[in-house]
């Protein structure tokens, strides 16, 4: 089972829960998808992204909470500090953390 990241945690002759890859937790550029890169990560108020397009982050339960057109940065000095998801308009997503 290690390793395997296709399975979830094993108990017993049970599966429980999937696992999920949150990535690294870096100052540099996090990449969605192979074209747009979002720094910083964490990030304390200013999200910025190395394209101009449409943005919206959600929190763990899947909330919409802000939503960005044609931008390049996004203030989420609103939120409260913890993890959450952003998606780019073209469905990719990337975890990013608030602090």
């Amino acid at each position: 089972m290690a390793g395997d990241t296709n399975q979830g945690q094993k108990k017993g002759n049970k599966t429980w829960g999937t696992p999920f890859d949150f990535g690294t937790l870096s100052s540099g550029p996090i990449l969605v998808g192979s074209t747009t890169s979002i720094y910083p990560n964490p990030v304390k108020d200013i999200l910025h992204f190395s394209r101009p397009g449409t943005y919206e982050v959600c929190d763990i339960t899947g909330k919409l909470l802000l939503r960005a057109i044609d931008a390049t940065q996004l203030d989420v000095s609103s939120l409260s500090p913890g993890i959450y998801f952003i998606t780019d308009s073209e469905g990719r997503r990337a975890k990013i953390v608030k602090e």
